[in-house]
């Protein structure tokens, strides 16, 4: 009886060693399963982030443009109230060298476009 006690202790230890082993492998593969799909999960982002990056740089070159356009209107805006600030002079000087003021006076303007 003392004989098969070795060889009965010996099958319960390789049968837990091998419960073990495939409990180590699945959670091994569970774990590289879990690394893959976080992997690709980078790459989905890093993707996104290039294409929202590269959004963002063309609204910034849009926006550049935008200040442009809105410096140069500012800056013909600018011109034109000087232009009419010396025109509203002139007619303010006309009308007090001129004896009445009660007839109105015309200055042609001529554009230049």
């Amino acid at each position: 009886m003392y004989s098969f006690l070795p060889f009965i202790l010996s099958i319960f230890l390789l049968a837990g060693f091998i419960f073990l082993k495939k409990n180590y492998r699945g959670k091994e593969i569970f774990l590289q399963n879990s690394v893959d799909q976080l992997n690709l999960e980078k790459i989905a982002l890093q993707r996104e982030l290039a294409s929202r990056d590269e959004i963002v740089y063309q609204l910034e070159k849009e926006l550049l443009e935008i200040r442009k356009i809105n410096l140069e209107l500012s800056e013909k805006v600018d011109r034109e109230d000087r232009e009419n600030l010396a025109l509203r002079n002139l007619l303010e000087g006309l009308q007090k060298k001129q004896s009445s003021k009660n007839e109105d006076i015309v200055v042609e303007y001529v554009f230049k476009q």
